[in-house]
Formats: C-alpha cells, sequence, structure tokens
C-alpha cells in the first residue's frame, strides 16, 4: 500500500500546502481519501485521475471536498479523460451538502455510494468501514484494510470526544488531523485535535506509526510531530504535500 499526501493543510491552505487529500495505491486499486482545495493539481502528478476507483469524502467542508469540482471539470472536458463512473463514499448529510454545494450533476462522473457507521463496503482489494466523529453532522472516519492484512484509518476531522481509539485500534497508520499545536483557550474541547491530543489518541490506540496532518497555518507541522512525539513511542510522519510513503 502506498499513501501520497496530496493535500496537508488544514481549514485553509497555506504556502505550498493544498487542503486534505490522500491518495492510497495498491495493486489492486486507487482510492483517495477527501479532496480539499488546491489538491487536484497535487493528485494530477501523481495519478491520471480517470484512474481512481473511489473517492471518500469525510464530511462536506470545504477543506476536504471544494477540489471535487476541478474534478469533475477535468473528467468532463478533456478528451478521453473519462473512463468508467468513479465510486463517491460518503455520508448521506454529505451528500445532501453536495447537491447544493456546486451546482454540478455530479453524478454524471460518479457513482454515489452512501456509508455510515454500520457499514461495510468493498473496493477492489480491500474493505472499509466507518466511524461517526464528532465535528459536523455526517462526519465519518475510515479503516482501510487490505487483503495482506495491512491496515490505514483516516481520523477526517474529529474531536477527542470522539471514541474513536477503539476504532483505530492496532492499524498500521493512523492519518491524524492535528489542527492546532495547542487548543486555542476559547475554543471548545469538541471541535479538532491538537497535537497533546493527536499524541495521546495515537498511543492509546497502540498504531504502528501517526502521520501528523491537517496542521493549520501558521502553525508548524514540524512543532505539531516534535509535540506528538511526546507522547507518543512509535513512529511519527509529518505529512507535506507530494509525500509518499510505501507500507
Amino acid at each position: 500500500m502506498r499513501v501520497t499526501v496530496c493535500g496537508s493543510a488544514g481549514s485553509y491552505s497555506s504556502p505550498g500546502r493544498a487542503c486534505s487529500s490522500y491518495l492510497i495505491e495498491s495493486d489492486e486499486a486507487n482510492i483517495l481519501m477527501d479532496c480539499g482545495n488546491g489538491s487536484f493539481a497535487n493528485l494530477s502528478q501523481q495519478i491520471d485521475p480517470g484512474l481512481l476507483d473511489a473517492v471518500f469524502i469525510s464530511h462536506a467542508h470545504h477543506d476536504h471536498v471544494a477540489d471535487l469540482a476541478s474534478m469533475f471539470h477535468f473528467l468532463t472536458y478533456v478528451p478521453h479523460a473519462f473512463r468508467h463512473k468513479i465510486k463517491l463514499i460518503a455520508s448521506a448529510e454529505t451528500f445532501a451538502s453536495l447537491e447544493t454545494m456546486f451546482g454540478l450533476n455530479l453524478q454524471d462522473i460518479f457513482d454515489f455510494s452512501e456509508v455510515n457507521n454500520k457499514s461495510l463496503m468493498s473496493i477492489v482489494g480491500s474493505r472499509s468501514t466507518f466511524f461517526e466523529t464528532l465535528h459536523i453532522p455526517g462526519s465519518l472516519a475510515i479503516r482501510l484494510v487490505e487483503e495482506d492484512g495491512k491496515s490505514l484509518v483516516y481520523t477526517g476531522d474529529a474531536s477527542p470526544a470522539s471514541d474513536i481509539a477503539a476504532f483505530a485500534k492496532s492499524c498500521d497508520l493512523l492519518i491524524g488531523e492535528c489542527t492546532w499545536l495547542h487548543r486555542p483557550a476559547r475554543l471548545p474541547s469538541g471541535l479538532h485535535f491538537d497535537a497533546f491530543e493527536l499524541g495521546e489518541l495515537a498511543k492509546r490506540s497502540e498504531v504502528a506509526s501517526v502521520m501528523v496532518t491537517h496542521v493549520a497555518y501558521p502553525n508548524s507541522p514540524d512543532d505539531a510531530s516534535s509535540i506528538v512525539k511526546t507522547h507518543f513511542g512509535g513512529k511519527v510522519i509529518t505529512a507535506v504535500d507530494l509525500l509518499s510513503i510505501q507500507f
């Protein structure tokens, strides 16, 4: 399984960083997790977008979904780009938002596949389960397990109040959002993870490695990873755009 970061910024793009998007490649399938603003350009450097098998959207905030519009226009208007409908995986609440967000007939390009926290989905060579996080209605985390047993969990946007530790238990890679170094005092505990909280989540989940991502500018992703390392003894990876790892 190969993971390439197509967007690592949280909440808004920042210098050199597009918003949330992660390409998962295996011998059997190409899966994109989220498609935040600016990420389509990075995705296009890695793969012909028409060769994607599935796109998972964690929730309907623009920094996770905006470049679906770019993908739609590319596959609609570039000659020979469209090969087959791409499975678009999201919650009912997210699909309801997508219907009004873009003013585009996304179903010309995408095969809508509605899921919830009880769903089990098979994509060629892998199976996926989902977990409802505390963020906005319909927010989902995804656990992807390959036929060889390798597993990753992507939190999407979540919060420490979500019981996501059990969902992520013993996975090989946790792709964890870490919006802040330290939670701003004015904000409630139920909104996003900070670096301390992500480190604690990785430790409780007993994951092999954690990728620190979705760090909001001007916070430093390297500083976020340093804090995570003080709480988690496993491998810590700092997400930067176009980073690729094999595991």
